[in-house]
Protein backbone atom coordinates (compact mmCIF):
# COMPACT_ATOMS: atom_id res chain seq x y z
CA UNK A 1 0.00 0.00 0.00
CA UNK A 2 2.72 2.56 1.04
CA UNK A 3 4.58 1.86 -2.51
CA UNK A 4 1.57 2.52 -4.23
CA UNK A 5 0.42 5.41 -3.20
CA UNK A 6 4.00 6.84 -4.38
CA UNK A 7 4.10 4.49 -7.82
CA UNK A 8 0.58 6.06 -8.84
CA UNK A 9 2.15 10.09 -7.88
CA UNK A 10 4.83 9.09 -9.90
CA UNK A 11 3.09 7.68 -13.09
CA UNK A 12 1.11 10.80 -12.23
CA UNK A 13 3.77 13.24 -12.56
CA UNK A 14 5.17 11.46 -15.17
CA UNK A 15 2.06 11.90 -17.20
CA UNK A 16 1.80 15.15 -17.32
CA UNK A 17 5.30 16.20 -17.61
CA UNK A 18 5.25 13.95 -20.88
CA UNK A 19 2.45 16.13 -22.04
CA UNK A 20 4.60 19.29 -21.26
CA UNK A 21 7.41 18.41 -23.47
CA UNK A 22 5.14 17.32 -26.19
CA UNK A 23 3.57 20.68 -26.03
CA UNK A 24 6.56 22.78 -24.89
CA UNK A 25 8.88 21.14 -28.01
CA UNK A 26 6.16 21.06 -30.98
CA UNK A 27 5.37 25.23 -29.95
CA UNK A 28 8.64 25.97 -29.82
CA UNK A 29 9.74 27.66 -33.03
CA UNK A 30 5.94 28.39 -33.78
CA UNK A 31 5.22 31.39 -32.03
CA UNK A 32 6.45 34.72 -33.07
CA UNK A 33 4.93 37.98 -32.08
CA UNK A 34 3.82 40.65 -34.56
CA UNK A 35 6.39 43.80 -34.16
CA UNK A 36 3.29 46.04 -34.89
CA UNK A 37 0.42 44.77 -34.08
CA UNK A 38 0.95 44.01 -30.42
CA UNK A 39 -1.71 41.08 -29.41
CA UNK A 40 -2.55 41.14 -25.03
CA UNK A 41 0.22 38.68 -25.21
CA UNK A 42 3.18 40.28 -26.80
CA UNK A 43 1.76 43.83 -24.09
CA UNK A 44 2.30 41.47 -21.28
CA UNK A 45 6.09 40.13 -22.40
CA UNK A 46 6.92 43.53 -22.78
CA UNK A 47 5.94 45.03 -19.60
CA UNK A 48 7.30 41.28 -18.19
CA UNK A 49 10.60 42.61 -19.97
CA UNK A 50 10.64 46.03 -17.87
CA UNK A 51 9.72 44.70 -14.30
CA UNK A 52 12.24 42.64 -11.69
CA UNK A 53 10.80 40.05 -10.02
CA UNK A 54 11.36 41.32 -6.36
CA UNK A 55 9.12 44.54 -7.63
CA UNK A 56 5.83 45.81 -6.42
CA UNK A 57 3.07 44.21 -7.92
CA UNK A 58 1.14 47.38 -8.70
CA UNK A 59 4.30 48.52 -10.56
CA UNK A 60 2.77 47.31 -13.75
CA UNK A 61 0.27 49.39 -14.04
CA UNK A 62 2.42 52.59 -14.70
CA UNK A 63 4.47 50.39 -17.10
CA UNK A 64 5.05 51.30 -21.03
CA UNK A 65 5.54 49.38 -23.64
CA UNK A 66 7.91 49.80 -26.51
CA UNK A 67 4.92 51.65 -28.73
CA UNK A 68 4.23 53.52 -25.53
CA UNK A 69 1.43 51.66 -24.53
CA UNK A 70 -0.21 50.57 -21.35
CA UNK A 71 0.65 46.44 -21.31
CA UNK A 72 -3.29 45.67 -20.02
CA UNK A 73 -2.39 43.60 -17.54
CA UNK A 74 -4.90 44.05 -15.31
CA UNK A 75 -5.39 41.43 -12.88
CA UNK A 76 -2.50 39.51 -14.35
CA UNK A 77 0.17 41.35 -11.75
CA UNK A 78 1.89 38.01 -10.77
CA UNK A 79 1.50 36.04 -14.74
CA UNK A 80 3.69 39.13 -15.60
CA UNK A 81 6.05 38.65 -12.84
CA UNK A 82 6.75 34.87 -13.32
CA UNK A 83 7.03 35.55 -16.77
CA UNK A 84 9.76 37.76 -16.40
CA UNK A 85 11.15 34.77 -14.32
CA UNK A 86 11.25 32.54 -17.49
CA UNK A 87 11.69 35.13 -19.84
CA UNK A 88 15.64 35.00 -17.73
CA UNK A 89 15.72 31.88 -19.63
CA UNK A 90 15.07 32.97 -23.08
CA UNK A 91 17.76 34.59 -25.61
CA UNK A 92 14.83 35.24 -28.35
CA UNK A 93 12.48 37.56 -26.18
CA UNK A 94 10.55 38.25 -29.73
CA UNK A 95 8.73 34.97 -29.25
CA UNK A 96 5.25 33.90 -27.34
CA UNK A 97 7.11 30.85 -26.43
CA UNK A 98 7.54 31.80 -22.90
CA UNK A 99 3.77 33.03 -22.41
CA UNK A 100 2.87 29.09 -23.67
CA UNK A 101 5.99 27.48 -21.39
CA UNK A 102 4.36 29.73 -18.53
CA UNK A 103 1.00 27.97 -19.10
CA UNK A 104 1.79 24.86 -19.71
CA UNK A 105 3.66 24.96 -15.87
CA UNK A 106 0.58 26.33 -14.79
CA UNK A 107 -1.48 23.60 -16.23
CA UNK A 108 1.37 20.78 -15.24
CA UNK A 109 1.11 22.05 -11.66
CA UNK A 110 -3.06 22.54 -11.73
CA UNK A 111 -3.05 18.49 -13.28
CA UNK A 112 -0.80 17.29 -10.52
CA UNK A 113 -3.12 19.27 -7.55
CA UNK A 114 -6.67 18.35 -9.14
CA UNK A 115 -5.06 14.26 -8.47
CA UNK A 116 -4.30 14.84 -5.37
CA UNK A 117 -7.52 16.82 -3.94
CA UNK A 118 -9.91 14.69 -5.66
CA UNK A 119 -7.84 11.24 -3.97
CA UNK A 120 -7.94 12.64 -0.36
CA UNK A 121 -11.53 13.58 -1.21
CA UNK A 122 -12.95 10.89 -2.79
CA UNK A 123 -11.40 7.71 -3.66
CA UNK A 124 -8.68 6.59 -6.24
CA UNK A 125 -10.71 5.70 -8.92
CA UNK A 126 -12.63 9.30 -8.83
CA UNK A 127 -9.59 10.78 -8.80
CA UNK A 128 -7.93 9.37 -11.93
CA UNK A 129 -10.85 10.06 -13.98
CA UNK A 130 -11.40 13.62 -12.92
CA UNK A 131 -7.19 14.00 -13.70
CA UNK A 132 -7.81 12.63 -17.29
CA UNK A 133 -10.56 14.73 -17.71
CA UNK A 134 -8.44 18.17 -17.02
CA UNK A 135 -5.46 16.49 -18.85
CA UNK A 136 -7.37 16.26 -22.35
Amino acid sequence: MFFEYYFIDTLIFLFSFIIFLKIFFDTFDACHLAPKAMSDNGRMIGAAKKIRFFEWPSKIHSIKTDNGEVPRAELREYWVIFLSLILKLYKNKLTDHPSINLSLVSNLISSILIFQILRNYFNLECAILGFLLYVS
